[in-house]
């Protein structure tokens, strides 16, 4: 497992949801536009039983009572090791490293989630891809840097194909459940309480639906980071950062941070 992965207290449930999406049939069709490694996306049955196989352990500990904090989270550890040294047995290791990463970005990591999501934000407002009760941006940086921004920008946060993904989730959420949704909705439930509240099945496609569009966000920010000048990097960064706080958005998170 790649060493630079981190397990707290606070994250071991995020680590739980992101192996949730991996383990359910139902999300298998949006792999791909989610950004999963290709090894994966071609293959996801070795996938779906290790992550079931996780979940049956790390859902487990919930009712271990005889645990303390870190007892829980070096076995939560423990366990993510197993998984991802089966997923490099199954797929290589390049593979598991990719996919330990991916999880990370778009799950357990919650500071860039909210960084792509207000690059997301202010690429749509920029480059005129709002809708109507939106306001847009009056570009203040220079052409030179706009024009290839929004040539990017366009080609992946157009708003018919990203419709289209959400409309295929919503009738992904209609299928009846499996044994195993079924299940993990279950344990999914009794850890929240009783009452209404979401379960597993809905957790997983929110999460899904969330990634397609921060994963077209994260290969708008890669293809930038390839395709402009230092300079010009730096002049849209300045720009982004000066937006984001004028809109009441932490502007200190706008950057182009690479994952450890």
């Amino acid at each position: 497992m790649n060493q630079a992965i981190s397990v707290t207290l606070s994250n071991a449930g995020r680590w739980e949801e992101a192996f949730m999406v991996l383990s359910i049939e139902r999300c298998e069709p949006f792999f791909a536009e989610m950004g999963l490694p290709p090894e994966v996306v071609a293959n996801t049955q070795p996938l779906l039983l290790c992550a079931r196989n996780f979940l049956n352990r790390s859902l487990a500990l919930r009712s271990a009572d005889s645990l303390d904090t870190q007892e829980y989270v070096e076995t939560v550890r423990g366990y993510l090791h197993d998984a991802f040294d089966q997923i490099a047995e199954d797929y290589g290791q390049a593979t598991a490293d990719e996919l330990a990463l991916w999880c990370m970005r778009y799950v357990v990591d919650q500071a860039f989630a909210v960084k792509l999501d207000i690059w997301v934000h202010l690429f749509r407002r920029l480059c005129g891809l709002i809708t109507d009760d939106e306001l847009s941006i009056e570009p203040t940086i220079d052409q030179s840097v706009l024009t290839p921004t929004c040539e990017i920008v366009r080609r992946y946060l157009q708003p018919d194909p990203i419709k289209e993904a959400r409309r295929r989730i919503e009738e992904a959420g209609r299928l009846p459940k499996s044994e195993w949704e079924e299940e993990l909705d279950k344990s999914v439930r009794y850890s929240a309480g009783e009452g209404d509240i979401a379960g597993a099945v809905e957790i997983a496609l929110t999460l899904v639906e969330n990634i397609v569009y921060q994963h077209r966000a994260f290969r708008v920010l890669s293809e930038l980071q390839n395709s402009l000048t230092e300079d010009e990097t730096t002049a849209l960064l300045d720009w982004a950062r000066q937006q984001a706080s004028m809109l009441g958005m932490r502007g200190d998170a706008v950057d182009f941070r690479p994952l450890p």
